[in-house]
């Protein structure tokens, strides 16, 4: 993709350079996402539903903690939907307020937990919810929730994942460049996933203050990071969280 020409075929003012970026993990990941139900834009709702699923989440966190080949299991609250939604005619933007992100040591084990999810009946029938195992296929640098901050699920959909990672690199650059990102993941969904889609990106700023204003007040967000994604064919859908347990 050529970095510097919008949808409509003019160069875009303050192309950000594309990502510095450092070799993926070997790591098998697993997202557990659920919508337990409307959001108030741009804030989640917090009632009962959210607690159980949020309770259920951290209990299975906890149990896969302890499981062979488990790195880590961390359960995630909605914080905010920040500006970059899908327009009218985009379709449905992503609605999940509560994640559980497990990374494995392999995309072998994530998969096999993944199955055994997907296997359970759901414990509350009025979520929606979204079970993916995949693979980094780039990355920033390592994105540790033991730190604390604001975490971003980018859940992409898009022509594929060749066409959202080409506009995937450019972006991440603006992000790079504009609010000091110095971390990122993006997960790969394997094909058993059936996953709606094609790459899902995960990092972390230390405080809403590094990234909400950039995305609010700075004119290249719209005129570079979105215009970018729109003559790739690109949507994003981006949810900003805290870690719950």
């Amino acid at each position: 993709m050529n970095g510097d020409v919008g949808a409509s075929g003019k160069p875009l003012r303050g192309v950000a350079r594309k990502v510095s970026l450092i070799e993926p993990s070997s790591a098998g990941f697993v997202i557990l996402a659920v919508s337990t139900g409307a959001w108030k834009i741009p804030l989640p709702r917090r009632g009962a539903e959210r607690k159980r699923a949020l309770a259920r989440l951290s209990g299975r966190a906890e149990t896969l903690r302890g499981a062979p080949e488990v790195r880590s299991a961390t359960v995630f609250a909605g914080l905010v939907r920040p500006p970059g939604q899908p327009r009218e005619g985009q379709g449905g933007a992503a609605a999940y307020d509560v994640v559980l992100l497990v990374e494995t040591d392999s995309p072998a084990r994530a998969r096999e937990i993944a199955d055994d999810i997907t296997a359970e009946n759901p414990a509350a029938s009025n979520s929606v919810r979204l079970v993916i195992a995949g693979s980094n296929v780039r990355r920033m640098g390592p994105v540790d929730p033991r730190s604390g901050g604001v975490f971003l699920f980018n859940f992409f959909t898009g022509p594929s994942a060749h066409a959202t990672l080409d506009a995937w690199q450019y972006t991440a650059g603006w992000f790079e460049q504009e609010t000091g990102l110095d971390n990122s993941t993006v997960i790969l969904p394997d094909e058993a996933s059936h996953s709606p889609f094609p790459i899902i990106n995960h990092c972390r700023w230390d405080t809403l203050r590094q990234v909400l204003p950039a995305l609010m007040f700075k004119r290249s967000f719209r005129y570079f990071v979105l215009a970018t994604f729109s003559a790739a064919g690109v949507v994003p859908h981006p949810i900003l969280y805290r870690v719950h347990s």
